[in-house]
Parts: structure tokens; sequence; C-alpha cells
């Protein structure tokens, strides 16, 4: 059985979004050469898991300077069941056309 915080933690997905700052301009102002994205255990298959993952590709797309994500961790939650690698990669593949993944 599993502990309340480990359910947690497997049905959140976490993302970082972490910028490489160069000295463009003035400092501290925010001028990123670029940014990359982290998602991690969207486990598809989960209650709300593909509605969260979505909220969370949509949010991406609407990012400036974003060029590259990363999906870790459990993208699905059953392995051996096609229809939650059919909903992850539908919903990862919005991610097409706005940063590399």
């Amino acid at each position: 059985m599993l502990g309340l915080s480990r359910l947690k933690l497997m049905t959140t997905i976490i993302l970082l979004v972490i910028g490489l700052q160069m000295p463009v301009g003035q400092p501290n102002k925010g001028n990123y050469l670029f940014t990359f994205a982290q998602i991690t255990d969207s486990h598809i298959g989960q209650a709300n898991s593909a509605v969260i993952l979505q909220n969370t590709t949509n949010w991406l797309i609407h990012q400036k300077n974003v060029v590259f994500g990363v999906h870790t961790g459990d993208i699905v939650d059953n392995c051996w069941k096609p229809e939650e690698w059919k909903e992850a990669y539908r919903i990862m593949h919005t991610l097409d056309y706005h940063c590399n993944w």
C-alpha cells in the first residue's frame, strides 16, 4: 500500500523551468539565452493525470523562449495499456512546432 506522500508524488507533475542567464543588457533583468522545461512523472492512467499534462503542455506552448522540453520519470501508469501510451503521445505532441522535446 502506498503512503499518501508517495501517492501525491506519483500523481503530481512537477514542472521545472530553468534558464541559462547570459550577460545581455543590464544584469538581473531576466535576459536569458534559452529556457528548457522538464515535466516529470505524468502517470497517464491515473485520475486527472491527462488533464494535468494537457494543461502543462498548453502552458509551455504559451511561454516565450522555451526551446527544449524533456519528460522524465513515469510517462504512463500501466505500461501494458496501449491507450495510456496513445493518450500520452497525443498530449506530448501538442508541443510540436513550439519547442523541441
